[in-house]
């Protein structure tokens, strides 16, 4: 069945009335369980309107559309029945765009609950609630010129085809998205043409979790401004960090044990599956559940809550507004519940001042013995029906912080939500990375971390709740398939439009993936089997699509098996478990260049190449622990610098990106400054380097130079660093050896006839040292260094 749009109805957000409670009226639900009509209704698409004004190309358009509804799974696809990613409850949202070229393509649609962040003092940020959510449409306009939108919504009731809506978008100076170089791909370059030399900096948690978004803002702008222009972001960590789904604690405390007065109630909660409880048998104490959240100045707010006691003395079970932490609620307090009751409503009421714009809320036990249960929280504004908190019913609260509620705890009576859920708070956050990111030319891998295994009914860790409904533990169970796909239309209506989303990086390190074979072992191939074109078909904008593996696992077949756009490898030098050769461990240029020569040798013969990222680097003793030497100081300023101008000259074309984050703001400066105006992804480079590293092409006139080196295609440019061998971080910080100054020559490649500008250049300045002629025959270069020799340097050999 087919319903038009109708231009004159208003969608209305009424709160849904629980059957059985009489309390129910008075808690309206969170806007992911709003009912605008009964199930089985037609659905109806009210209005739709434009959020983005004056869109231009290579930004994000973003539309709101108004939908009546009876689906009840928001986050799942309509399906006449349930096939593991879709079901017969939930409701798929489609825009269809024609361009101006005539090109036409399919945009999913994503529920949206839009937030406001305000910073708390410099220490903190705040996010609320700003409004209901609403289906919306975001989608990446790469020409000018005049569009056309329709909006289809289906669930069991029927289908519903809005009229025609048009949008104008004018012209921009943004570059468009990061795609592989058509001509040469091994190298990637934006959609307008411009080059794309890869600087990467480890963002993939956030560098401050009590300022998160502002913190990256900041990052971010430093990372610009020193040459950073990649970066690779964890969005999916249960409990800490981001965490689009599984757990987000909004409610502090986090990252810690919680007390021993606080848990979580799974057995009786007041709606749900989780109720907050205190809980303190033999002492009086006062602790709560925190959350600070953005507020409106000079505004009423009310905070009300469903409290059930159980034998509580003191002053009581409270609820608060005005807290400053999970152990001081504020002046603003409910009147206290002592003794036993069941479940009832209690409030208070405060206005904001002039200048306050985030409020702290507290529920929980005030110089309070005995056990209370705090459920459907709720704080609104006067005039207002939107429920500024996040995760009201505790609903997405459960890390191993909370006692007896750890979802890897085979003990444990499971109750940790099943299916897909997103939390909206989470996924704001990242809305506001990514807008930073693209604010600041900063390309973001943005990676799923691993399988949220907390989060769907069957997975491949041998989950006790799979098992004891009978599920199968596998890769390829059609839930487990079901979910990522559920998961990743979502990211890629949510995400896909962000003009700084360089890839899609599906998984953190998975070991060797065998493409054929049985199971157990090609069923991870297998499984990316089906996810893989599920992306490639659902992204309108067609993103790279990555995974990643562990440090020396490399599967050459698995990534030229797939429509994969980015190959991804991880490494790390370990001081003490010496898992490579000592000249690779105590050489931080060696370690790089010999392991992308191997990757670029081990690469099947006749598959075209694609781009490398080197996701994770770092200089450890062994797993998880940082060498202090390799890591801090002149070591680590010297395996920083070696890993950024290495990672440029060699066969991957790419800097690995920083695990650790060690300072090396003047290496990328120099870096990006040395580049600077380079046809980096279209001069056709070839690689040379000393035989020290496992290259050839180059000799030298003293065993201790070291010379990396590109040259282009049409061979009338030669780019090279070269190093002291002796400068590395072993011999200078480990073993306090100064490496002595030299000077000499080296030969490189054949280079056409004709007269050169030879540049040097400081690699840590990034400024041009001296510059010199030289009228050359063609053929082999011999070129002299221009001053000796103690540390690194680079040149520029070019035809004038």
């Amino acid at each position: 069945m087919r319903r038009a749009l109708a231009p004159s109805l208003v969608l209305l957000f009424v709160p849904c009335v629980l059957a059985g409670s009489a309390l129910a009226q008075t808690v309206p639900l969170p806007p992911e369980r709003v009912r605008v009509v009964d199930a089985g209704a037609e659905p109806v698409i009210t209005t739709i309107t434009q959020v983005t004004t004056s869109p231009t190309q290579y930004r994000p358009v973003e539309l709101r559309v108004a939908v009546e509804s009876g689906a009840a799974l928001l986050y799942y696809p309509f399906s006449p029945v349930a096939d593991g990613y879709g079901d017969p409850t939930g409701i798929t949202v489609d825009a269809t765009v024609t361009a101006p070229s005539g090109a036409v393509f399919t945009v999913p649609a994503f529920w949206y609950v839009p937030y406001r962040r305000e910073a708390v003092g410099a220490t903190g940020e705040a996010w609320g609630v700003a409004d209901h959510g609403a289906w919306t449409v975001r989608f990446l306009p790469r020409e000018t010129g005049l569009y056309h939108v329709r909006v289809a919504v289906t669930d069991q009731g029927g289908t519903a085809t809005s009229p025609e809506f048009q949008v104008v978008v004018s012209g921009s100076g943004g570059r468009g998205l990061v795609r592989v170089n058509a001509a040469d791909p091994r190298f990637l370059t934006y959609e307008n043409g411009d080059d794309f030399l890869p600087i990467g900096e480890g963002r993939q948690w956030t560098p401050d979790i009590k300022r998160l978004t502002l913190s990256y803002d900041e990052a971010f702008a430093s990372d610009a401004a020193n040459g950073v222009n990649l970066t690779r972001i964890w969005d999916q960590n249960d409990g800490y960090n981001l965490s689009i789904e599984g757990s987000d604690a909004v409610w502090e405390p986090r990252w810690s044990q919680f007390t021993q007065a606080l848990g979580i109630e799974l057995a009786q909660p007041y709606r749900g599956r989780r109720a907050a409880r205190f809980a303190s048998p033999t002492s009086a104490v006062t602790e709560g559940y925190y959350q600070r959240v953005a507020v409106l100045p000079n505004t009423s707010y009310t905070l009300t809550a469903l409290v059930r006691t159980e034998a509580v003395s003191g002053t009581g079970a409270v609820i608060s507004l005005g807290a400053s932490s999970h152990l001081s609620p504020g002046p603003a307090r409910s009147t206290a519940r002592t003794g036993t009751g069941d479940w009832a409503p209690v409030s208070v009421t405060m206005t904001t001042g002039a200048s306050e714009r985030s409020l702290g809320v507290f529920v929980g036990g005030v110089a309070a013995r005995g056990t209370a249960w705090f459920d459907a929280v709720t704080l609104v504004a006067a005039g207002s029906t939107v429920n500024v908190l996040s995760d009201p019913d505790f609903e997405r609260h459960f890390p191993r912080a909370d006692r007896g509620n750890d979802p890897e705890d085979p003990a444990v009576n499971r109750s940790v939500p099943k299916g897909t859920w997103i939390n909206q708070w989470a996924a704001a956050k990242l809305d506001a990375i990514l807008d930073a990111a693209a604010t600041h030319g900063i390309a973001v891998q943005l990676c799923m971390h691993g399988d949220v295994y907390w989060t769907w009914d069957a997975t491949i860790w041998g989950d006790n709740y799979a098992t004891a409904n009978g599920y199968k533990v596998s890769w390829l169970d059609e839930r487990h398939v079901g979910y990522w796909k559920r998961n990743l239309r979502y990211r890629i209506a949510r995400w896909g439009a962000s003009p700084s989303l360089l890839a899609w990086e599906l998984w953190n390190e998975h070991g060797n993936i065998p493409v054929s074979g049985t199971e157990p072992d090609v069923v991870v191939f297998q499984f990316y089997q089906q996810v893989v074109p599920f992306i490639a078909a659902t992204d309108p904008f067609d993103h790279l699509i990555t995974t990643s593996q562990g440090s020396q696992a490399y599967s050459p077949l698995f990534w030229t098996s797939l429509p994969f756009g980015l190959a991804n490898y991880h490494d790390y030098i370990t001081t003490a478990l010496q898992r490579h050769p000592a000249s690779w461990t105590n050489d931080a240029t060696m370690f790089v260049y010999q392991n992308a020569n191997d990757l670029v040798q081990r690469w099947p013969a006749g598959a075209a190449r694609m781009p490398f990222i080197w996701g994770e680097i770092g200089t450890l003793t062994v797993w998880d622990v940082a060498d202090p030497v390799a890591t801090q100081g002149v070591g680590g300023a010297n395996t920083r610098h070696a890993f950024v101008w290495a990672g440029a000259f060699s066969p991957v074309f790419a800097g690995p990106i920083d695990w650790y984050s060690v300072p090396k703001a003047a290496s990328t400066r120099a870096l990006r400054a040395f580049f600077e105006g380079e046809r980096y992804s279209r001069s056709g480079w070839t690689t040379f380097a000393t035989s020290d590293v496992g290259g050839s092409g180059i000799t030298v006139s003293d065993a201790r130079l070291r010379v990396l080196a590109l040259r282009s295609a049409d061979q009338g440019r030669l780019l090279a660093w070269l190093e002291h061998r002796d400068a590395t971080w072993a011999r200078i910080a480990r073993d306090g050896i100064s490496p002595t100054p030299f000077t000499g020559t080296f030969t490189g490649p054949s280079l056409v006839s004709g007269v050169y500008r030879i540049e040097w250049w400081d690699t840590r300045a990034g400024t041009v040292l001296s510059t010199s002629q030289v009228n050359h025959p063609g053929g082999a270069m011999t070129v002299s260094l221009a001053a000796p020799l103690s540390s690194d340097v680079a040149v520029k050999i070019e035809k004038l």
